[in-house]
């Protein structure tokens, strides 16, 4: 309401986003050259001519790249706002110093969103001012960039000394060393980027009206027979980098046909759409940040969505005293105003059955069922209890594994099915192939288990351990087992390794 009644809101917004900007681009600066505030698993993280790799005040660097996107990008709607030719030179030098903390930062995606926007943008402005000059520039852009990337994989060995140069020689090298039929080489060269999304999808492929639940995502996507990606495996979860795509398989079709809704709302009611132009511009680039990322689950980037997002909303709403919001939608009639008005309801109410059934069927449906994070541990109680997960030792030489398991005391593991169990051989996160043959008698509520290298192989390095996974746990307090609030999954009965 507030800004809603201010002509000046524009500046209201965007004069601390500066200052704001500043600051943290002065403090990136300063961290690149000094390595100041950074942890230690940064301290040689991509640091190569131009100095340390930067978060300023952000948890990881690719949030502090989403907020410098804000300058980079975002600001040229405010500098042709109809602001003063003095505060055009402030937001210049804003500007400036938001592309060299997009370049420290070393988020390699986003600055070339960055730079593909901008010259996005250029081309738009040729159309708009110079259409004669936009083919022949265009023509020229794809030579330049040809030759561009031509020289980079020609004279990618070259590239080590050179600022910026250097990692997109090292990409080039990637591309050529790399069998790119293999999907996970070729996505690793991507941070695994395209495996983790093939993952969402599958995750989101299980419940797609209503999604996996808010927040759920990180959690979840370490469960191999759920997300099948085995970056996500390996590193017990992760987020989706990319925030939409996050956002879909967390709340589903539903959750995402809100989130769009809500976005395009303002622009059903303003009438003059170039009063929009300042918020969206910022808008846009701060989504930017999210596509191979995810700086909005970093709530101040979030925060800076909702302030821009809410001066969208005020340069919308500059309603005359007689006229409703209700009023203004109404001025944009369709022809399919009468089929809507009939159909819409039953759609909604389509939509929320649906929506219904998809939950109900979820309780107990894989990976909503019972057992799974129960682990604390890898060690045994003093009686001999796991707490769901336990770790054997494989010593070299060695090529078999046998254990017994007694689930007879298990309070959930009952008559009708085998208790569940995973087995992994791992060297840190490192997975290796491995036969597993599982035999379960219902009588005594043993699990028999033997787990063997395939082809007969021998274990040939140090510090190989079976990593066993029991997903039936259970709290003996829960159950009336006096004050034990122990997470309890199986015995180890007997385990040999030879």
């Amino acid at each position: 309401g507030y800004l809603r009644d201010q002509d000046n809101k524009n500046q209201i917004i965007f004069r601390p986003i500066m200052a704001g900007l500043i600051v943290a681009a002065l403090m990136g600066l300063a961290q690149t050259i000094t390595g100041l505030g950074l942890p230690d698993n940064l301290l040689n993280f991509r640091k190569d001519q131009l100095g340390y790799a930067v978060i300023g005040f952000q948890p990881d660097l690719h949030a502090f790249a989403g907020h410098m996107l804000l300058g980079a990008v975002g600001l040229w709607g405010y500098f042709y706002s109809g602001i003063s030719r003095f505060e055009k030179k402030i937001v210049v030098l804003v500007i400036t110093l938001s592309w060299l903390g997009l370049i420290i930062s070393k988020s390699r995606a986003l600055l070339l969103f960055g730079l593909f926007v901008i010259f996005v943008w250029f081309l738009w402005h040729l159309w708009k001012e110079k259409r004669k000059l936009l083919m022949p520039v265009a023509a020229l852009s794809v030579v330049v960039f040809g030759l561009f990337i031509f020289s980079i994989v020609h004279f990618s060995d070259s590239l080590s000394g050179i600022p910026i140069l250097s990692w997109l020689g090292d990409l080039a090298n990637q591309f050529k060393s790399r069998d790119l039929s293999s999907w996970s080489l070729f996505s690793g060269m991507f941070g695994a980027r395209f495996e983790i999304w093939e993952g969402a999808i599958r995750m989101w492929s299980q419940f797609p009206l209503m999604g996996i639940g808010q927040g759920n995502f990180y959690r979840l996507s370490d469960i191999a027979s759920f997300s099948r990606s085995n970056f996500l495996i390996l590193n017990h979860g992760e987020n989706a980098h990319n925030y939409f795509l996050q956002t879909l398989t967390e709340t589903g079709v539903i959750g995402g046909i809100i989130f769009i809704a809500v976005f395009v709302a303002p622009f059903l009611v303003i009438k003059d759409k170039r009063k929009s132009i300042v918020a969206t511009v910022a808008l846009l680039s701060l989504m930017l940040g999210n596509i191979f990322s995810h700086s909005f689950l970093v709530r101040e980037n979030f925060l800076l969505a909702s302030i821009v997002f809410g001066l969208l909303w005020a340069s919308c709403q500059n309603l005359n005293d007689s006229e409703t919001l209700n009023e203004r939608v109404s001025l944009y009639p369709t022809n399919n105003a009468p089929f809507l008005s009939k159909t819409l309801p039953f759609l909604l109410l389509l939509v929320l059955i649906t929506g219904a059934v998809e939950v109900y069927k979820s309780f107990g449906k894989h990976p909503f069922d019972r057992g799974y994070y129960c682990y604390l541990n890898h060690t045994l109680s003093n009686d001999g209890w796991t707490s769901g997960e336990y770790l054997i030792d494989m010593p070299l030489g060695s090529e078999k594994l046998e254990a017994v398991i007694d689930f007879s005391n298990n309070g959930l593991v009952d008559f009708k099915r085998p208790p569940e169990l995973a087995v992994d051989l791992i060297n840190s996160n490192v997975l290796f192939p491995v036969i597993i043959q599982k035999s379960f008698d219902q009588n005594s509520r043993k699990l028999f288990l033997e787990l063997s290298l395939e082809g007969g192989q021998k274990i040939v390095e140090r510090n190989i351990k079976a990593k066993l996974k029991m997903y039936d746990c259970f709290t003996p307090r829960n159950l009336g087992g006096g004050l034990d609030s122990r997470r309890l999954g199986g015995v180890i009965e007997t385990s040999q390794v030879w």
